[in-house]
């Protein structure tokens, strides 16, 4: 890893950013950082490297990453262990255990610095800005306009912190309008657009900005019966921009043409299609930046743009216009709303007759019938942890050691239904002659609704000792939160 992954890495786990971070760091670790980085720098081993959970630990830390991807939506589990004192700290409950986490990064800072990657931490809090904005508009964009109004954005900026800036880059009166939840957002705006750190974000957040201003237009000048040619359905969230302009482009032709007269014509089409353009970059290549001459020359025509539409706001507001079925048709294969439902009924189709093959194909039923056998043995060894842990019957490990072997074995066919089956060898303390042997440490992950985790130290065929069973990273109440976590699993094949 190069000085600037080392500072990005810092950076992501500094500013715990709770809404992005599970993204990030996947993507970190995946892609950035290896092991052989980990026990170089911060000297700590690799427990686990598969690519939804991630391990790595030494005598003082554990690091621990997971991403149940079975859950909808995907769950991440980030935690840090002070393994001297037993005190975790997990980015889920950001308030409690801080010092775990203050320690953790100065034992991260230190590392680097004795390999000669010196950190700079006076860096994070304008980075953290530049982050948590981009971030939260991507996150933003896929929410309900009620989402960004006024709730959301307040989360990731202080009002009473932003430098009034010498110049505005939106200069548009939107309470004018009689539009007044824009507010915060043209705050935003007005203070990156211009700085030399974080214009680079401008194009994102124009292109959020129009996006909903569109949104405005739509549903406040159409019936509600038509609001799926500007909300995906399926994606709970606005239409894409692509098509939200190409919907305005026909509206403006023959529904809104009276109302709106030349407010909106091909010159603004061609603007919003730019913005599109360069809001598409700024996601998508984060290399390829709008350079700060490139805001001085947009400023115009995004001015342009926004007059029309916001005069087109007040003259369509609460016109509740009425589409004629024959140019609904036109209007629907113009956005394409008809490929888009044709192509998602073809799916529907495909995916019957995938099944069907399935259930008909006798291949399928042997391994269906395997993973049903893992799934029992699982329960089993489960139950058979729980009796120890409460102390329900005596230890007899040769139920326990006969599932482990099978789950061992099959370990990558019950892969993709969220069971995780890691081995490796350990140090084990047996009070013996030499004090310790080498032993076997297991490592059971399952993911489906909620967590299980299973962290086991085996010596010639025997448990020695139950490291960890948790769900959700918590002791275990209830012996039906098992239950109900295999039956969660067992639905995936039956």
């Amino acid at each position: 890893m190069s000085h600037e992954d080392w500072q990005k890495f810092y950076i992501i786990l500094a500013s715990n950013d709770i809404n992005n971070l599970g993204i990030d760091l996947q993507e970190t670790l995946n892609y950035t950082i290896t092991e052989r980085d980990f026990a170089r720098v911060l000297k700590m081993d690799c427990g686990s490297g598969y690519k939804y959970l991630k391990i790595y630990l030494n005598q003082k830390w554990e690091f621990h990453f997971a991403s149940r991807r079975m859950a909808s939506p995907i769950i991440y589990e980030v935690k840090i262990t002070d393994k001297h004192s037993g005190e975790v700290y997990d980015f889920s409950k950001s308030n409690e255990n801080k010092h775990v986490l203050t320690n953790w990064l100065e034992y991260f800072i230190n590392c680097c610095n004795n390999v000669g990657i010196i950190l700079k931490q006076n860096y994070l809090n304008h980075n953290m800005i530049n982050s948590t904005l981009k971030h939260g508009l991507l996150d933003l964009r896929k929410k309900n306009l009620s989402n960004l109004k006024v709730n959301q954005y307040n989360k990731f900026y202080n009002k009473e912190e932003l430098i009034v800036p010498e110049k505005k880059f939106i200069i548009q009166d939107f309470i004018k309008f009689g539009i007044v939840h824009y507010d915060s957002y043209i705050d935003i705006i007005n203070h990156i657009a211009y700085d030399k750190k974080l214009y680079v974000i401008l194009p994102n957040l124009l292109r959020t900005l129009f996006e909903n201003i569109l949104n405005d237009i739509f549903s406040t000048s159409l019936k509600n019966k038509h609001k799926n040619l500007y909300f995906n359905e399926d994606r709970s969230r606005i239409a894409d921009f692509s098509i939200l302009i190409e919907l305005l482009n026909q509206l403006s032709k023959i529904e809104y043409k009276n109302r709106i007269r030349s407010h909106i014509n091909p010159k603004i089409i061609e603007i919003l299609k730019k913005v599109k353009e360069k809001g598409n970059l700024s996601v998508h290549e984060v290399l390829r930046k709008i350079t700060m001459s490139d805001v001085n020359v947009i400023q115009d025509e995004i001015d342009l743009a926004l007059e029309a539409l916001l005069t087109s706001y007040i003259k369509l507001k609460d016109a509740d216009i009425e589409i004629e079925l024959e140019r609904l048709k036109i209007i629907e294969e113009k956005i394409g709303l008809r490929s888009r439902t044709n192509k998602r009924d073809s799916n529907k189709i495909k995916q019957n007759i995938t099944d069907k093959k399935i259930k008909s194909n006798g291949i399928e039923d042997e391994q269906v019938a395997v993973q049903k056998k893992c799934i029992n043995s699982l329960h089993a060894l489960c139950s058979y942890l729980y009796g120890i842990e409460i102390a329900e019957h005596e230890k007899n490990d040769a139920i326990a050691i006969s599932s482990l072997h099978l789950l061992k074995t099959y370990k990558n066919l019950i892969l993709p239904l969220g069971i995780t089956y890691l081995e490796e060898s350990t140090e084990i303390k047996t009070g013996g002659m030499f004090g310790t042997e080498k032993g076997v440490k297991i490592l059971i992950y399952l993911d489906c609704e909620k967590s299980l985790e299973i962290n086991l130290d085996l010596f010639q065929f025997k448990i020695v000792k139950i490291n960890k069973y948790h769900v959700d990273g918590r002791q275990i109440q209830d012996f039906q939160e098992i239950s109900q976590l295999l039956e969660c699993i067992l639905k995936k094949i039956v």
